[in-house]
């Protein structure tokens, strides 16, 4: 599993320079599943700027793979996703934990990084890596994508 580490970027420009130019280096694929942007709000998730922000990013991302490749992105809701694989969700628990041990029991465990939590409560604590949680997002995507579009 692979993911492009925007963390060095500082502006919304440059990230998503840095995501065409990782995308130019890859394989054109046979089509491209994309997360559909969040419609509402939930107590203590995401602020408003940041879906707002995320939904511009999917669709510069989007218009990247559909100049690249010549691929329009179908976009998945996430809930469409997770139920299209089986993967259930408990009410309160948290759904990226669960994406995360759905994916990882179905890849080699080498796929996914992980990093040993230094200081605080969990230190010693070997957790996965923002960009795993990323890739598992994806993976899930992908997965459910290809069932959807299949039929």
């Amino acid at each position: 599993m692979g993911w492009f580490d925007l963390s060095s970027k500082d502006s919304f420009y440059d990230r998503a320079d840095l995501i065409e130019e990782g995308l130019r280096k890859l394989p054109k694929p046979q089509c491209v599943f994309v997360e559909e942007h969040v419609l509402g709000f939930r107590a203590g998730m995401s602020s408003a700027g940041i879906i707002v922000t995320l939904a511009k990013f999917n669709a510069v991302v989007c218009h990247i793979c559909w100049k690249i490749w010549g691929i329009k992105p179908k976009t998945i809701m996430v809930k469409t996703a997770r139920s299209t694989v089986g993967l259930k969700v408990p009410k309160g628990e948290n759904a990226k934990e669960h994406v995360v041990a759905w994916a990882v029991s179905r890849t080699p465990s080498t796929a996914w990084k992980t990093r040993v939590v230094k200081v605080g409560k969990r230190k010693g604590q070997t957790e996965y890596v923002h960009g795993s949680i990323d890739a598992a997002d994806a993976f899930l995507l992908v997965n459910a994508g290809l069932k959807i579009h299949k039929k």
